[in-house]
């Protein structure tokens, strides 16, 4: 029975299992075909298992990184806000955060059947990061209100995510930004006569 042990150990079997056994038993007393048909089952069933283990690994990579781009940002606001003698941030502020952090994660990266990616191969999510970061970074920003925006900023232009559900879970406030966002973001991807018919001058 050492079929029937290797089975249990994987997962595939359960002790006391009538169905499992007699399939053993079966194929055993039957011929080759039948043995090499429930070891090709418990092949594929053991590559399987490594396979979702890998992409469990992966998913808890990409989350935590993300994560840890989303703490420095943060970390900066604060400094930012102390050196120019703004409030520290609230705890609501802290939680609008965190929660637009994972809406804009879980859009990106696991409402899609795959990862969305960038045409360099990365996640997407890291582009929505990338902004607020350069916004703490280069532009000195204090704004929490305008960084979580940021984090959200294409969630309505690549998602299943509604204008709508941005505004009921974040505000109006932050939905504008978020639109006023995807408006730039559309003006720097039009050609000359886009922008002509638009009304601008060029």
């Amino acid at each position: 029975k050492y079929l029937l042990s290797h089975m249990e150990h994987i997962g595939l079997y359960a002790k006391d299992n009538e169905y499992i056994e007699n399939l053993i038993d079966w194929a055993e007393g039957d011929d080759n075909d039948g043995l090499i048909g429930v070891g090709n089952m418990v092949r594929q069933n053991s590559i399987q298992k490594q396979k979702d283990i890998k992409e469990k690994i992966k998913a808890t990579v990409r989350l935590s990184k993300a994560t840890e781009i989303k703490e420095t940002i943060i970390e900066r606001l604060r400094e930012n806000r102390k050196n120019l003698g703004f409030p520290s941030l609230t705890p609501e502020e802290e939680s609008l955060f965190n929660k637009a952090f994972i809406v804009s994660y879980s859009a990106h990266t696991l409402l899609p059947d795959k990862p969305q990616l960038r045409y360099d191969g990365e996640l997407f999510i890291y582009h929505p990061l990338e902004t607020a970061k350069y916004l703490v970074e280069k532009l000195g920003e204090v704004d929490a209100t305008l960084i979580a925006a940021a984090f959200l900023h294409d969630v309505i232009e690549y998602t299943p995510v509604t204008a709508e559900q941005v505004e009921a879970n974040f505000g109006r406030e932050i939905l504008n930004i978020v639109l006023d966002l995807n408006q730039v973001s559309e003006i720097q991807r039009m050609d000359i006569e886009q922008l002509r018919k638009q009304g601008f001058e060029v």
